[in-house]
C-alpha cells in the first residue's frame, strides 16, 4: 500500500512538474508571438513612406511570394522606382530595401557603426538561431595575389574529366565541384590536405550543408524560429560539419606553426601560410581564426566559381561557334607565353573575359548584391530616409537587364564587352565611353557591374575567382570538344529561387578529348 502511495505521489509530482513546464512553454511562445508581432507593427510605421513591390497580404505569404519568383520582383521594383528605393519583403528578418545605383556611392562612404556589412551577413545567415558564422570567416583579401598552379589544375581536369577519345556523357556540375574543390583546397591549405578525399568532401559539402540550415531557417515563420531551429535535421547537419573541419584542419595548423617557426620567414606558398606568418608578425596566437578564414574561403569560393564554370560548359555545348573561337584565342595567348597560362596571358584572354562577363549579366548568380545593415537612420541624396534596422541592397539583375546601360540587353552576345575594350583608343574623346571601357571587365566593379558587389567591400576573391575560370576554361577548350548530348536542343533552362539563378547541377554535357 505504501509503495502504490508513493508511486501515485510520484506521478502525481510528475504530473505537476510537466503540467508547469508545458505552461511555461506556452507562456514562451505566446510571449515571442506577442514581441514579434509588436517589432512588425513598428517595421511596418517605419516603412510607411516606401513604396513596396509584390502581395500586401500578410508577411508569410509575402515571403513564400519572393521564395518562387524574386526575380520578378526585383525587376518589377526597378522598373517603378528605378532613380529611388523600394520595399521588397524577403527570407530575412529584417526587412530590405533596394536602392538605386546612382546611391552607392554616398552610401560607401559611411562607416560600418552607421551602415554595416557584418551585420547584414550575420542576418542573412540567421545567427540568431544557426550559430555558424563568424566575422573570423570573411575572405582574407591575400587570396587576390594568388593564381592557381598550372600543374594543380593539370592533374585535377585528368583525374576529373574523360580521357578517352570517343564522346563520354558526363555530369560537369560534380566533376567542376571537384576540380575547383583540389585547385583552390593547393592555395588556401596546401599539398597536406588538397587532394584528400574527407577535405575534398568537407570542402565541398560544407557550404551546401550550411545554405541548406539557412534556407530552412528561411522557410519557417520568424516567431516558430526560435523554438524549432535545433530541432531541424539541416542545422544539425551544419553543426556536424563544423565540428568535421576543426578536427580535420587542426593538426595540419598545429604542424605548420612549428614548421614557421623552426624556418626563416620567406614568401608564403598558400593561404594558410600567409595567415600563420601574419599571426607571428602580430605576436598572436588563434587558431580558431585560421580555421574560420578557411571555412570562409571554401564558403565564398569553391561553390559561386564552379556554378559561373557550369555556365560556361552549358553555353559552350551549346553554341560551338562560341567554343570555336575562345579556342582559336587561347591558343595564340599560349602561343605568346611558351605554352604557360601566366598572369598577362590571362589578361589577355579578352574574348573569354568579355564571355564569362556576358554570363553573369545573361544569367545573374543574384539578383541583388551589395546588402548593408542600417544601424543608425540614413538621409539619401534625394531626402529619403532609411530606417535603423533594415537591409539595403543593390539591384544586380535589373541593371544586368536595363537597355539604358547595355544595347539590347535580352541578347547574348558573347563579344559584348570585348568590342567596347577595343574602342578604349577612342575612348579619350567620349567620356562615357570611357567609363564603359574601364568597368567592362570580368573583375569590374561598378553601378554598372554589380556582379561583384560594390566598394570597398566588393569581394575580394573576384580576381583569384576570374583567373581560376579563364584558367579551368582555357584548358579544357585546349583538350576536349564539347557538346549537348543528342536530342537535346537549346541551352539548359536555369533553376530560380528567391533571389538566386543557377544552372541545373543534375544536368549533363558530351566531352571528347582532342
Amino acid at each position: 500500500m505504501n509503495i502504490l502511495m508513493e508511486k501515485l505521489a510520484s506521478t502525481e509530482h510528475l504530473w505537476e512538474l510537466l503540467s508547469s513546464r508545458l505552461l511555461l512553454g506556452a507562456a514562451t511562445i505566446t510571449f515571442i508571438g506577442i514581441v514579434l508581432s509588436l517589432q512588425t507593427r513598428s517595421k511596418a510605421d517605419l516603412l510607411q513612406h516606401i513604396p513596396s513591390v509584390g502581395n500586401k497580404g500578410r508577411e508569410s505569404t509575402r515571403r513564400k511570394e519572393f521564395m518562387s519568383n524574386g526575380p520578378k520582383l526585383y525587376a518589377e521594383g526597378y522598373q517603378k522606382h528605378k532613380d529611388g528605393i523600394f520595399h521588397i519583403t524577403t527570407a530575412r528578418e529584417s526587412p530590405c530595401i533596394v536602392v538605386a545605383p546612382k546611391f552607392l556611392s554616398e552610401l560607401n562612404k559611411l562607416p560600418e557603426d552607421i551602415l554595416s556589412f557584418t551585420a547584414a551577413i550575420q542576418d542573412f545567415m540567421h545567427t540568431k538561431h544557426v550559430d555558424i558564422y563568424s566575422e573570423k570567416m570573411e575572405f582574407a583579401h591575400v587570396v587576390k595575389a594568388f593564381i592557381t598552379p598550372s600543374l594543380v589544375l593539370d592533374h585535377a581536369i585528368e583525374d576529373e574529366l574523360p580521357q578517352t577519345y570517343s564522346w563520354t556523357e558526363v555530369k560537369i556540375n560534380d566533376k567542376l565541384l571537384r576540380i575547383i574543390a583540389k585547385a583552390s583546397g593547393r592555395l588556401f591549405i596546401g599539398p597536406e590536405l588538397c587532394l584528400n578525399e574527407q577535405y575534398l568532401d568537407t570542402s565541398i559539402n560544407f557550404t551546401i550543408d550550411v545554405m541548406k540550415a539557412v534556407f530552412s531557417v528561411a522557410f519557417l515563420p520568424v516567431w516558430l524560429r526560435y523554438i524549432v531551429t535545433p530541432l531541424i535535421p539541416f542545422v544539425r547537419t551544419a553543426y556536424r560539419r563544423m565540428r568535421e573541419v576543426n578536427k580535420l584542419l587542426l593538426p595540419v595548423i598545429q604542424a605548420r606553426k612549428l614548421a614557421a617557426k623552426n624556418k626563416p620567414l620567406q614568401k608564403p606558398d598558400d593561404m594558410l601560410d600567409w595567415l600563420i606568418r601574419e599571426q607571428m608578425r602580430a605576436g598572436i596566437e588563434d587558431d580558431d581564426d585560421l580555421i574560420q578564414k578557411q571555412l570562409g574561403a571554401t564558403f565564398a569560393a569553391i561553390h559561386t566559381t564552379s556554378q559561373v564554370m557550369v555556365h560556361v560548359f552549358y553555353t559552350l555545348a551549346a553554341e560551338l561557334e562560341i567554343a570555336s573561337m575562345l579556342r582559336d584565342e587561347v591558343r595564340e595567348v599560349l602561343a605568346k607565353t611558351g605554352g604557360e597560362f601566366t598572369a598577362q596571358g590571362l589578361q589577355d584572354m579578352k574574348k573569354l573575359d568579355s564571355f564569362v562577363r556576358e554570363l553573369l549579366r545573361f544569367h545573374p548568380l543574384q539578383a541583388s548584391t551589395s546588402q548593408r545593415k542600417v544601424i543608425q537612420p540614413i538621409t539619401l541624396s534625394n531626402g529619403q530616409v532609411l530606417p535603423a534596422g533594415v537591409i539595403v541592397e543593390a539591384p544586380n539583375a535589373p541593371v544586368c537587364g536595363d537597355a539604358e546601360i547595355f544595347e539590347e540587353p535580352h541578347v547574348f552576345d558573347p563579344l559584348r564587352f570585348y568590342k567596347i575594350r577595343q574602342a578604349e583608343d577612342a575612348a579619350n574623346a567620349d567620356p562615357k565611353r570611357s567609363h564603359m571601357a574601364a568597368n567592362s571587365q570580368l573583375v569590374s566593379s561598378s553601378v554598372s557591374s554589380l556582379t561583384w558587389g560594390y566598394g570597398r567591400h566588393a569581394c575580394p576573391g573576384r580576381f583569384f575567382a576570374a583567373n581560376q575560370i579563364k584558367m579551368v576554361t582555357g584548358k579544357v577548350l585546349m583538350q576536349y570538344e564539347i557538346k549537348l548530348p543528342d536530342g537535346v536542343t537549346g541551352r539548359y533552362p536555369d533553376l530560380k529561387f528567391g533571389d538566386t539563378t543557377m544552372p541545373d547541377p543534375s544536368k549533363t554535357v558530351m566531352l571528347r578529348r582532342l
